[in-house]
């Protein structure tokens, strides 16, 4: 298994120049891969979820859905993984995205699509984060 080590940088305005955060590790992992053919890909740095957003899924929705169906909170995790991020593809089983993956917006996204269900489907209330402490 090959380990792909990200090097977070900033583009200059001039779009001439690329600064990396870490200039040492950038320069060692040249050094390592010195006379070897590499693939170097950029893109824009999307914000991962919150350590906030974390503990409000865990803390309040999980454990308020849990206590309401019964269920263990990993299953419970599980099942709304499965029922809003699901992967669509043409392959035999079906597989769904884990919450780490998501950047923060789209786990806003996700946390409205679980709230409606819940509201709809279980006629549980699930508070919106400023309208509870965790």
């Amino acid at each position: 298994m090959t380990i792909k080590k990200k090097h977070f940088a900033e583009v200059t305005s001039d779009g001439k120049e690329v600064v990396f955060r870490d200039v040492v590790s950038w320069k060692q992992d040249k050094l390592n891969h010195a006379g070897k053919r590499v693939v170097v890909t950029m893109s824009k740095e999307v914000k991962s979820r919150s350590n906030q957003q974390n503990r409000y899924y865990w803390g309040i929705v999980i454990k308020m859905l849990s206590e309401e169906t019964g269920y263990e909170p990993e299953e419970m995790s599980d099942a709304m993984c499965m029922e809003f991020l699901k992967v669509h593809d043409e392959k035999r089983f079906q597989v769904a995205r884990g919450t780490s993956s998501l950047s923060t917006v789209e786990f806003e996204e996700f946390m409205s699509k679980i709230r409606r269900w819940a509201s709809q489907e279980l006629t549980l209330f699930l508070p919106e984060p400023n309208e509870v402490e965790f």
